[in-house]
């Protein structure tokens, strides 16, 4: 074998192997636990995210080809988020909100000489001020470490593949359960509930994790050698991550909420068209691979269109299912439920606009409505926004959100601009994309493994267009 296929087709060095256990170990862990959710979830999120920075340290003495400052432009990557998750512990010891009794009912009220600092906090919870602060900066360490250690797409697709592999195992788990609830088994009915599915408690969020993953892995098959005729598809590497990437949508469609079915549809409609382009046999298609059409035959030819065909069929059957969920999504979003949410967005927007800068502080929404929600929705101080932003905005001001989104939004500019935008980032760019969009009308970054996918992903999109070895 050459030197240039062993480079081509391995890790290269021991931190290439801990960044692919690190990833799918941070990725695919904490879900088990309730999706991330809760005390334990949490530490084995931070105990995970921290490997990660120290796998970058140890980088440059095990890879002497290793680039200049690789340490240094690290640090540059997540300063910003760690400064923001340093800001989100220290302003918890500067309370804006503490609790009183008024005629025996405990009751918050706002603290006058604390209320109008900058950086005061209206949490009354650490674990509720500080808990998404080490989610985002956890993701953060470890999806810039993507970007750093390794300049090999066999590793990133090595990585995704591992990851989606263990999401299809959650799904099969998730699907055996509802099955087993389903035919009132006991012991399934003492710990399961009908909004769950796998460890979430709801199955909504469930639905956007398989989403990202699915993605992730189409993303790594249209890097796979291309196949030109039926024979040689089936019996492909290719094939096999269709089949697991089709039955990661389908599970995704299965537990989510009709306004998120049209989305759905739509992603997997715009990636199998990026397929279909992928594998049209044009001249230069067939260049790249060594191939040619013996001759031009309408035989010759139907047998080298065929894959495409059978794409362009999965991507039209997509569309279609995308326009006829499009009514039901709208009066899922128009609902009662989501109407009583809607309403708080006046209250959170102008309790917001009181702290534009840096917001009431991480884990501050509820109590934040108590004082200003208004009285015409059942006087109930809600703990949920009709929207991600909203949330964000109220807890954290412009700037907060502005330093957590700033560098990767910059790196993906110049990744962009200077690279181009290939067939696999653009499958991985469809959901980033898409949830982001989302984020302003819904709330899709409810489970911290959702949001440690997004980084991953963010970070495996920033990586590949960096990667040297193709």
């Amino acid at each position: 074998m050459l030197d240039e296929d062993v480079i081509l087709k391995s890790t290269r060095y021991i931190n290439e192997r801990i960044l692919i256990l690190n990833i799918a170990a941070i990725s695919l862990l904490p879900a088990i636990f309730f999706g991330g959710s809760g005390a334990f979830a949490l530490s084995l999120i931070f105990s995970l995210g921290i490997i990660a920075p120290i796998n970058v340290f140890t980088y440059p003495l095990n890879w002497i080809d290793a680039p200049d400052y690789s340490r240094i432009k690290y640090i540059i990557c997540v300063l910003p988020v760690m400064a923001a998750s340093a800001m989100a512990i220290a302003r918890f010891f500067t309370p804006s909100l503490a609790y009183t009794n008024f005629e025996q009912i405990e009751a918050l009220r706002l603290l006058d000489e604390n209320s109008a600092k900058l950086l005061a906090s209206a949490a009354t919870s650490f674990f509720d001020a500080v808990s998404d602060s080490i989610i985002v900066l956890s993701s953060c360490l470890a999806a810039f470490s993507i970007f750093i250690i390794t300049k090999s797409r066999f590793v990133i697709k090595t990585m995704l593949m591992c990851c989606s592999a263990g999401v299809v195992l959650f799904s099969v788990i998730g699907l055996v359960l509802d099955a087993l609830y389903a035919l009132d088994v006991p012991a399934v009915k003492r710990i399961y509930t009908d909004f769950a599915f796998f460890t979430f408690a709801d199955k909504a969020d469930f639905s956007f994790y398989a989403y990202i993953w699915a993605s992730a892995l189409l993303a790594t098959g249209i890097y796979t050698f291309q196949r030109f005729s039926l024979q040689n598809l089936f019996g492909s590497l290719r094939f096999f991550i269709m089949i697991g990437s089709i039955f990661l949508f389908a599970v995704s469609l299965y537990t989510s909420s009709a306004f998120f079915k049209p989305f759905i549809y739509a992603t997997a409609a715009f990636i199998f068209v990026v397929y279909t382009i992928d594998v049209f046999p044009t001249k230069s298609n067939l260049r790249r691979h060594n191939r040619r059409i013996v001759d031009n035959s309408f035989s010759a030819m139907l047998k080298a269109s065929t894959p495409a065909i059978i794409y362009t069929i999965i991507a039209a059957i997509s569309l279609l299912f995308c326009v006829l969920s499009a009514k039901p999504a709208m009066d899922f979003q128009n609902a009662p439920e989501r109407a009583e949410l809607k309403n708080l967005d006046a209250d959170a927007a102008s309790a917001a606009a009181e702290k534009p800068v840096f917001g009431w502080g991480g884990g501050s929404f509820q109590n934040v409505m108590s004082i200003k929600q208004g009285d015409d929705i059942k006087n109930i101080a809600h703990d949920k926004a009709s929207s991600d932003f909203i949330k964000a905005s109220l807890e954290y001001g412009f700037l907060g959100i502005a330093m957590i989104a700033a560098m990767p939004i910059f790196l993906f500019v110049y990744i962009f601009a200077k690279f181009g935008v290939s067939k696999s980032q653009a499958i991985m760019l469809a959901p980033i994309a898409v949830l982001t969009a989302l984020s302003f009308v819904s709330t899709p970054f409810l489970s911290p493994s959702v949001i440690i996918s997004f980084w991953i992903l963010s970070g495996s999109l920033i990586a590949w267009g960096n990667s040297e070895i193709i």
